[in-house]
């Protein structure tokens, strides 16, 4: 009961705080920043209560307007799904009034469902309302209760905010018989100051935290989840009478959990379902082929669209509703895969992932905060794993989608057994682009003949977007994809080859005239073989970047550029080579003279997928050589008579 008082109770008093704040104080020392928060508080009450363990948060944000533009900040929304109940919200303008300040409240909530983009359905629900009477100097104070029905979704708590942080406080009261675990991710030493406290039979952990930088988001930045600091607390297990009742003492823990919620899925055959896998399987003996047929049929017939509804988003749909109405999103998808290849006599998995946008693996965080996606695995004969993400739907079978590389797959492999693989990233070696061109002067104009080809992600992405386009924007994708040197260039022609086939790279056929682009100086022309400058001037502000920059996958780009040298002229200068090699990331040019010919040799690769600030740095110096690299001009002088 007191725990229950002491929660009932700071809700009014932390409403209550209307002491005068000085914001051009404020403003000085907060220089740029639109507001500030005075105060950010969420205090976290685990009871026991009929059996069950439930989370009581208590919020509370106290926020100062600096300027002018503080008026952006006069909608907020409350934000509630299947397993949350928000009650008692109270939000007030205080508005300066000689040496005190005027309460504005607010009267009208409105709620709505609150889509997330992409999805096409899930049961997020938001309550909305505006502050009104904000100027600089005015503060907009919310608070309100959340009630948590399903504790393993809880646990997640940034210390700071997108704006500056004067005074924030995270408090965990935990009663007796409940066991908790905690990990800190980004938390610098003397960032925030930890507090464990015993009062009656609670414990009490509490962080606080003085004058917090807001949050940055800067191009190439990855999820904040890598860089922002912020605690994840795991409920380990309850008691309730004299049962302890586990909730995520391990991965083991959360997969029997998981296991629980699709057992009992896809238990009777669909037989629309089976007359589609027996007309995929018609002469198929082997397992390879089997499962190429079932996962590219995927791809081709069941569109993707998100769901989340309740413990909907963790339930995969029955296969055979998912084959009838052809759509469904990742879980479903994975449903039916692995379901056809039941049919069709081989076994996969149901498997559970997390994305790159989550920087957990199920050691350090074995709780649903570490996925939020689902697909199937195939394990062939010979022991290797075949990730089947079929959102990806132009990726060949063996090249899963590039938002699962690197992370950690959680295969259920049957009711008390599972495994943790790590999906393989593939080499820069593995997505290849490759342009070969021939170009020679026609007056003073150039003319280019080439070929492009692409695999790997390139290649996936490509042809995905080739396909979704009507004649007339492929036509002008396509030229404006092989059209260089200057705005003046003019594609005669492209032909685009096997961009329908997964398991061939995509092929381009080009030529194109360039004028303008010659530098003529009395009997010297100026010729510049690097007429594509891909990656030029990608130089990142050091003195400002506070965050990783995250690629998408490896990749390399290869450039051969051959000049027939004009009639009448001879070569005077040709640039010299140039290498910047590091594991991480670099570049070649090599100039070759053949005969009538000279070739230029351009290589650029990228090793890594997340770059941090000394790699960044790293990265500016290759820049810096490679701007250089392209300045450079071949000089070609008309020969003496």
């Amino acid at each position: 009961m007191k725990r229950m008082l002491f929660s009932l109770l700071v809700l009014p008093a932390l409403i209550s705080g209307q002491d005068m704040v000085d914001h051009t104080v404020l403003q000085k020392e907060h220089p740029g920043e639109n507001a500030i928060y005075l105060n950010k508080k969420e205090l976290v009450t685990l009871k026991v209560e009929k059996g069950q363990l439930k989370v009581i948060t208590d919020f509370f944000d106290d926020l100062l307007l600096l300027n002018d533009k503080g008026i952006l900040y006069n909608e907020r929304s409350v934000y509630y799904s299947h397993f949350e109940e928000v009650k008692d919200i109270k939000a007030n303008t205080l508005v300066p009034n000689g040496k005190s300040y005027k309460k504005v409240k607010v009267s009208h909530f409105e709620q709505k469902d609150d889509v997330s983009s992409g999805v096409f359905y899930d049961d997020q629900k938001a309550i909305s309302f505006h502050f009104t009477d904000l100027k600089p100097g005015a503060r907009t104070q919310l608070a309100y209760r959340e009630i948590q029905s399903e504790p393993r979704f809880f646990g997640m708590h940034f210390f700071g905010s997108y704006v500056d942080v004067a005074e924030s406080e995270f408090s965990v009261r935990v009663p007796e018989g409940v066991e908790i675990s905690y990990k800190l991710f980004n938390v610098p030493s003397g960032f925030v100051q930890f507090t464990e406290t015993v009062k009656g039979k609670e414990k009490i952990y509490t962080w606080k935290g003085k004058n917090l930088p807001r949050f940055e988001s800067e191009e190439g930045s990855p999820n904040i989840r890598y860089y922002a600091p912020h605690v994840i607390i795991r409920v380990l297990n309850y008691r309730s009478g004299k049962e302890t009742i586990p909730v995520l003492t391990g991965a083991g823990e959360l997969y029997n959990w998981y296991y629980g919620l699709v057992k009992d899925v896809n238990k009777s055959e669909d037989p629309h379902l089976k007359h589609v896998v027996d007309s995929l399987m018609k002469d198929v003996t082997d397992e390879y082929t089997k499962v190429k047929k079932v996962y590219y049929w995927v791809q081709d017939n069941v569109k993707y669209v998100a769901f989340e509804d309740g413990l909907g988003g963790f339930v995969p749909r029955e296969a055979g509703t998912v084959c009838s109405r052809r759509y469904g999103d990742c879980k479903d998808m994975a449903s039916i895969i692995t379901t056809m290849l039941r049919m069709a006599g081989v076994k996969s998995y149901l498997t559970w992932i997390g994305s790159r946008d989550i920087p957990y693996s199920y050691q350090e965080v074995p709780s649903p905060l570490s996925d939020n996606h689902m697909i199937a695995t195939w394990i062939s004969p010979e022991g290797h794993y075949y990730f089947l993400d079929a959102t990806g739907k132009n990726a060949p079978l063996g090249y899963h989608t590039a938002m699962i590389q690197g992370k950690e797959a959680l295969i259920g492999i049957g009711p008390e057994e599972y495994r943790i693989v790590t999906v393989p990233t593939f080499s820069r070696k593995e997505n290849f682009f490759s342009d070969s061109t021939r170009v020679w002067i026609e007056g003073l104009e150039i003319k280019a003949k080439g070929q492009i080809s692409t695999t790997g992600y390139g290649k996936i992405r490509m042809g995905e977007l080739l396909q979704s386009m009507n004649q007339e924007d492929k036509e002008n994708y396509l030229k404006r994809f092989v059209e260089r040197g200057n705005n003046k260039c003019k594609a005669d022609s492209v032909k685009a080859f096997d961009y329908t086939d997964r398991e061939k790279s995509i092929r381009l056929e080009f030529s194109y005239t360039l004028p303008d682009y010659l530098k003529v100086n009395g009997d010297e022309i100026y010729f510049n073989l690097n007429i594509d400058k891909t990656n030029k001037d990608r130089q990142m502000d050091m003195d400002k970047r506070k965050t990783p920059y995250e690629m998408d996958y490896r990749w390399t780009d290869r450039f051969v550029t051959v000049l027939d040298i004009p009639a009448g002229y001879e070569v005077t200068y040709i640039p010299p080579d140039v290498v910047f090699d590091n594991p991480r990331f670099g570049f070649t040019m090599k100039y070759v003279r053949k005969g009538n010919q000279i070739l230029l040799y351009r290589d650029f690769y990228q090793e890594i997928l997340l770059m941090q600030r000394d790699d960044c740095m790293e990265w500016n110096k290759l820049a810096k050589e490679l701007n250089k690299a392209f300045a450079e001009s071949i000089i070609l002088k008309k020969k003496s008579k």
